[in-house]
């Protein structure tokens, strides 16, 4: 009676152990793929992040430049007006030629009119 006994057991055993590995696998399986799909978003999201920085670089050093041009421009300027202050001073101080030429450059009127 014992040995029929256990032969049932066993073969109900081995099905449950069979069902435990089968479910223990799937899980693995759907775990796995899971794993998988984070893996692929984390390295999406880590090629957005280096796109990002490298435009955001880009954009720093566009705008580097720019100031360095306009700061540039505005050193040339400000050279052109002490140049342009004094010729006018030289202008003015050249036995009344500056005075004739301040009258004449207003309005383009040669000074006539006032």
């Amino acid at each position: 009676a014992k040995v029929s006994e256990e032969a049932p057991l066993s073969a109900a055993e081995a099905k449950a152990r069979a069902f435990a590995e089968r479910v223990e696998r799937e899980k693995a399986a759907v775990l796995a793929e899971k794993l998988t799909a984070e893996k692929a978003a984390a390295e999406r999201a880590a090629r957005a992040a280096e796109e990002k920085a490298a435009s955001l670089a880009a954009t720093k050093a566009a705008a580097a430049e720019e100031a360095k041009r306009l700061s540039d421009k505005l050193t040339a300027d400000k050279a052109l007006a002490a140049k342009l202050a004094a010729d006018k001073g030289t202008a003015d101080s050249a036995d009344g030629v500056g005075v004739e030429s301040q009258k004449r450059g207003r309005g383009g009127r040669g000074g006539k009119g006032g």
